[in-house]
């Protein structure tokens, strides 16, 4: 199954209080990054959103939308997470689970 992937200008926060900035919407290619190397998941299997603004972080909510795969890796039983992204190094530097 070949996935779309999830478009910068179409990223949205699951805050309705949240703006995205520019800043915000060029992270989104490291999140989907680190998704692909860490997971396989193709892009179509899952949504970004942003999820806040921690000191000089930015936060990505990621929502695995593709129902049960055999292939989908499984960290802590759950599918869906949070990264921890740098803008400044443009890496992510932690996940956490929700």
């Amino acid at each position: 199954m070949l996935g779309t992937p999830v478009l910068a200008d179409t990223v949205t926060s699951d805050d309705p209080r949240i703006e995205l900035t520019k800043q915000d919407k060029k992270l989104i290619s490291v999140v989907e990054d680190y998704v692909s190397n860490t997971r396989g998941w193709d892009g179509g299997d899952y949504t970004v959103q942003i999820y806040r603004h921690e000191d000089d972080r930015v936060v990505f909510s990621v929502w695995y939308d593709s129902g049960d795969s055999a292939s989908t890796i499984v960290y802590n039983n759950a599918r869906s997470f949070r990264v921890v992204v740098n803008p400044k190094t443009k890496k992510v530097e932690s996940e956490r689970f929700f």
